[in-house]
């Protein structure tokens, strides 16, 4: 069995998730009342963002590039 090890320099991503179990990420991060508002917001605003973008499809990672994000 592999184990993946990740540090602070991996970036997170999306992919390999149903469109159904990232809107309930989503979800549960924008109503859990033990995270307060300005921790989660930026959080949820990229998960927003990145969501909105892959249901686009196409080039969406350029897209979110041209907007100033690293992927």
């Amino acid at each position: 069995m592999q184990v993946r090890t990740y540090d602070s320099n991996n970036s997170m991503n999306l992919l390999g998730l149903s469109e159904t179990e990232i809107a309930r990420l989503i979800e549960s991060l924008a109503t859990n009342p033990n995270i307060k508002e300005h921790e989660k917001e930026p959080t949820l605003n990229w998960m927003r963002e990145q969501f909105s973008e892959q249901k686009i499809g196409g080039a969406w990672k350029r897209r979110l590039r041209e907007k100033g994000n690293v992927i």
